[in-house]
This record gives structure tokens, C-alpha cells and sequence, in this order.
């Protein structure tokens, strides 16, 4: 292996230093013998293909980091987590390839996935989970310093376009309730049209909770406040409690 490696003393202050392939590294020391001693760790361990700051080089390739990831990912990631970031590495291999080094990866392979995904209909909301889990599954490789920094950390999501949500009228409301024969189920998807609360609020709903003779409930925790009291949004006929 042809490399460019010197050691040398800088002569103004004393302290030494190592070069390597034009860029250079104090070893913080005046000393001859701890930098010769640095010098020969330094060396082994560019030869190793262990020192990545110096050179920004990584002989990782993107396959091996992808199976290394996924087997940290499994044991602490939440699984759908560890899914979406799995398969956004594997579309990037796809598109830049296994063997291309982790330090070659740029911001053009995220674009093609964009530019791929579009041609086959992917909606919006699908294209930005492969952008976000891509960019967060090399921010590992930076943590575990096969890279400098992540070359997607950049990369923005696609903008969507914001509808008006749709509503139900009342008269919609009250027959749908009525095609629920679930009498249990009824009640929940009533309770879910009369608030339109998030499941994690009303499933958290105590008895305590519900002030039937005020016609008010309690969210005691929501996702922007805690404790506040509510009326109901929309009022349903009683009829629809009953089968």
C-alpha cells in the first residue's frame, strides 16, 4: 500500500506533528519519544483501515453497514422503527449499490430513490418515511465514526398538500352508527364522533372523569396540555346508544 505518512516538529513551539495524504494532526507533545510512540499507532491504525478522521475515509461499504445496523437496530429499536429504517437502507443499496463505500454516499442516491418512488406512484407521506429513516439510519454510522458527518443530514422532506378534512353530517353520523349491530363498538366510535379526541385520550377516560350532570368530560392529559374539561362537539341523538 503506497501511502504518504511523515513525522515532523513544528519549529516554533516544538510540537510534533503526523501528515498523512496532506493533512495534518498535532500529537500535543515536544517530547521525541511519545511522538515516534504516536507516530507508530497512528500508522498501524491507518493501515487497519481504523483512523477515518484524518483522511474522511471509510472502508465500510454501505451492504456491511447495513447488516451490522440492523443487527444493533432489532434488540433496541422499536420494531416498526427498526423496519422502516431497514428498508430505507435497502432501497439505498439498491440504488447506489452494496459495495459503495458509506463515505460516497451523497445526497444525488437520495434524489433517485425520490425521483424512482414518484415513478412508481408512491404516495407523499411514503417517500418521506424512506427520506427520514435513511437520514436517521446513518446518523449511527457518524456515532460509531465510519463517517465525519451524515451526507443526508440535509435532505428535506417533500412538502404535502393540506386538505380540508371532511365531515360528516349529522344525518351521515346517525346512519353509520346504525349499520354498527356491536353494541360495545357502537358506543366507542360514537364517543370518538361526539369529541374527536385521539384514542390515548379517551381510552385513558376514568369514570371520575365524566361530568354526565354538566354534560362535560376531562382530558387529563393531551398532547399539548394537561387537564382541561371539554363539552362534547357534537351532540347525537340517544337513539343511537340503543341497537
Amino acid at each position: 500500500m503506497n501511502i504518504y505518512m511523515r513525522l515532523f516538529k513544528r519549529k516554533r513551539d516544538g510540537i510534533w506533528y503526523v501528515e498523512l495524504e496532506g493533512k495534518r494532526r498535532s500529537l500535543r507533545t515536544t517530547e521525541a519519544n511519545l511522538a515516534r510512540k504516536a507516530y507508530r499507532h497512528i500508522k498501524e491504525a491507518y493501515l487497519a483501515g481504523k483512523i477515518r478522521k484524518i483522511t474522511g475515509e471509510c472502508d465500510v461499504t454501505l451492504a456491511e453497514y447495513t447488516e451490522e445496523f440492523s443487527v444493533w437496530a432489532e434488540t433496541v429499536q422499536p420494531r416498526s422503527t427498526y423496519r422502516a429504517n431497514r428498508l430505507a437502507l435497502e432501497k439505498l443499496k439498491h440504488t447506489a449499490g452494496e459495495t459503495i463505500r458509506l463515505d460516497r454516499i451523497n445526497r444525488k442516491h437520495l434524489d433517485q430513490i425520490v425521483a424512482d418512488s414518484r415513478r412508481a406512484g408512491l404516495s407523499v407521506a411514503s417517500i418521506n418515511n424512506y427520506i427520514r429513516h435513511a437520514r436517521a439510519s446513518l446518523n449511527k454510522a457518524v456515532e460509531w465514526g465510519y463517517l465525519g458527518h451524515n451526507p443526508l443530514a440535509g435532505a428535506k422532506e417533500l412538502s404535502r398538500e393540506h386538505k380540508s378534512p371532511n365531515f360528516l353530517t349529522r344525518d351521515e353520523a346517525l346512519r353509520f352508527l346504525g349499520s354498527i349491530e356491536d353494541l360495545d363498538l357502537r358506543r366507542l366510535i360514537l364517543a370518538y364522533i361526539a369529541t374527536g379526541r385521539r384514542r390515548s385520550e379517551l381510552v385513558r377516560l376514568r369514570w371520575e372523569d365524566v361530568d354526565l350532570q354538566n354534560g362535560r368530560y376531562l382530558v387529563a392529559r393531551a398532547k399539548n396540555h394537561l387537564s382541561r374539561w371539554y363539552l362534547p362537539s357534537t351532540r347525537c341523538s340517544p337513539q343511537s346508544w340503543r341497537r
